[in-house]
């Protein structure tokens, strides 16, 4: 690793207990002021992630709380979370993220996950396509993507079976041809890497011909 390099981006929890992750080209160094962790982007293996929304003053959403769990290759972990007004979030989630040569830029919590997503995803998603493209399967947790469909408790619907996979509020759909409801649903906090999951089965289900679309 390239210890005398800037970070290129930095957060720092506003409450509670301290914890500063720094983002490098390299990958990450978290510090929680007892303990360091240092690893590359290589060395990500599992990256879940979930946004939930805080309900105050009867059922009105006030605030977004943002969490982001990594898991390493040698088994070390770490994890980040913190809350932004959802006026916050807005504002957050339209800025534009750009590394500058030579300044550390201080992002929030939901840029911050914003930033793993994507350097994470970019990694794995090579993997799990050249997985793929070898006949090998790949799972993600409760949902397994393979080169003929998606196995979800030893049940198996095909891909020229499926008619949609759909994520909306924090649930992703698994729909099949011919039936009316829904063949499976999962939460996508129980999704390892599900920005891979999804990245993938959309490449999948665009890549079919038109007669297998349902």
């Amino acid at each position: 690793m390239t210890g005398d390099e800037q970070a290129q981006f930095a957060w720092t929890s506003e409450s509670g207990p301290y914890l500063c992750v720094s983002v490098f080209s390299w990958g990450f160094r978290w510090d929680n002021g007892d303990q360091e962790l240092s690893a590359r982007w290589e060395d990500v293996v599992e990256l879940r992630g979930n946004p939930v929304r805080e309900v105050v003053y009867g059922s009105i959403p006030i605030a977004t709380r943002y969490g982001h769990w990594v898991v390493l290759a040698d088994g070390r972990q770490c994890g980040f979370q913190g809350t932004l007004l959802n006026s916050a979030s807005r504002v957050s989630e339209n800025e534009s993220l750009r590394a500058i040569p030579g300044v550390t830029t201080a992002v929030t919590i939901e840029q911050l996950g914003r930033i793993f997503t994507a350097r994470v995803t970019n990694l794995l998603l090579a993997r799990a396509v050249s997985r793929l493209n070898a006949g090998q399967p790949i799972s993600f947790g409760p949902l397994e993507v393979g080169p003929t469909g998606i196995t979800a408790d030893d049940e198996s619907v095909a891909w020229d079976e499926v008619k949609d996979v759909r994520t909306r509020h924090g649930v992703v759909y698994v729909k099949k041809v011919g039936w009316w409801g829904t063949w499976r649903k999962v939460f996508v906090f129980e999704i390892p890497n599900y920005f891979v999951f999804d990245t993938l089965v959309r490449a999948v289900l665009d890549q079919r011909p038109a007669a297998g679309r349902g």
